[in-house]
């Protein structure tokens, strides 16, 4: 156990080795939050309407919301089209570079503001209703963005990953790195580690150990993204094989 601010302590669960934040969030305290506390810089603010044309001229390129670097490549090599899902994908800028990229994308997102900014500057398909969503399963893959270290449990998204893809459809997953060089070496001293914005910390073994008991195979896992082809690795459970600040996960649901 790690102490954060005095009153917030960094703790592992035993079972599915889960690093969290103690206290945790309800999932009420989870919905109110995100509708109108949360702001993390550029991928939550809604840009003015010339910002808007700005970005939509360059498809985010070199943005704080540039897909083009980690997620559209390797999406693409495991799934060139289909049906894709940002879940999470605040204002839909994500949507927005999917469908220029030739996919059938929506999004979801908790905060019913963004949601509705997103449908109306961008004019992609974001959905804050789960039942909108349902209806349109099943996927085949789903892309999730910073969003599971902000969950009162990674295992909500698990099992809605798992009730949406379709057999063989992948999930990709882009976390900061809980089991990184500065995580493993600073702690809660490591900015992203826990906070009021991140309720856990997540690993490779986290997720190698889990998410296969919500049906998903064939796991693979980044953490270098300054090549200009992003290899893949199976987890060997050395986490120096894995030592960059984020973590993309790839998995296939059986």
């Amino acid at each position: 156990m790690e102490r954060k601010y005095l009153l917030l302590e960094l703790r592992r669960c035993l079972n599915c080795e889960l690093l969290f934040r103690y206290p945790k969030d309800t999932d009420s305290d989870n919905d109110c939050f995100y509708q109108s506390d949360y702001d993390q810089g550029a991928v939550t603010a809604m840009p003015n309407p010339e910002e808007i044309a700005l970005l939509r001229k360059t498809n985010f390129s070199g943005s704080p919301m540039d897909f083009s670097e980690r997620i559209i490549p390797i999406l693409s090599s495991l799934l060139p089209s289909g049906k894709v899902l940002d879940y999470g994908s605040s204002w839909g800028y994500g949507v927005y570079q999917l469908i220029r990229s030739g996919y059938d994308a929506v999004g979801w997102e908790i905060s019913r503001p963004r949601a509705e900014f997103g449908r109306r500057m961008l004019d992609v398909p974001v959905e804050s209703d789960w039942s909108a969503i349902e209806q349109r399963a099943p996927f085949d893959c789903i892309v999730s963005s910073h969003v599971l270290e902000h969950l009162p449990s990674p295992k909500i998204a698990f099992e809605a990953f798992s009730d949406l893809l379709g057999p063989g459809g992948w999930v990709l997953i882009l976390v900061p790195n809980g089991g990184g060089k500065n995580a493993r070496e600073l702690g809660v001293r490591w900015g992203p580690m826990i906070g009021e914005k991140h309720c856990s910390a997540l690993t490779p073994s986290f997720f190698a150990k889990n998410l296969v008991t919500f049906g998903f195979e064939s796991l693979r896992f980044a953490s270098r993204f300054d090549r200009e082809v992003v290899s893949l690795l199976p987890w060997d459970g050395d986490p120096r094989r894995l030592e960059g600040d984020e973590l993309l996960v790839a998995a296939r649901r059986r």
